[in-house]
């Protein structure tokens, strides 16, 4: 149920256009907000990708380099922490897509409640908060 203001409702608890126009700019607001954490998102396991890429050639290279000794050693131990370090940043990544996934869920949820309680209005209310809408 969309939570209000006073005065927002009708009786029954129905919204009222002026309410049904304002909760519907809410929503486009969230989505908008949210549009802009997916892109975010996006961006983050693209970098995330090229990340363990160059770890895995950086590996490669070490394990062909035919070095041995206390450096090689020590070269080896950074990339284990740099290999623990992008782990977590991928499981931190999986948190956050999940996170906004089901924010999406529970916005295309309340759009189509919004949708069925404008196909509920009398067609002059309706017409009334369609032309503020625009």
């Amino acid at each position: 149920e969309v939570v209000g203001g006073e005065g927002e409702r009708g009786g029954g608890g129905v919204l009222t256009p002026a309410a049904a126009q304002a909760e519907r700019a809410r929503l486009k607001q969230v989505r908008s907000f949210l549009n802009a954490q997916a892109r975010m998102i996006k961006g983050r396991q693209a970098q995330l990708h090229a990340d363990q890429q160059a770890w895995k050639r950086n590996m490669r290279n070490l394990a062909s380099s035919g070095s041995a000794g206390e450096e090689h050693e020590r070269m080896h131990a950074i990339m284990r922490k740099l290999r623990h370090t992008i782990e977590r940043q991928a499981s931190t990544l999986n948190d956050d897509t999940e996170h906004v996934q089901s924010c999406f869920l529970w916005l295309r949820q309340l759009e189509a409640a919004a949708k069925a309680h404008a196909a509920t209005l009398p067609p002059a209310a309706h017409q009334h908060a369609h032309q503020h809408a625009h």
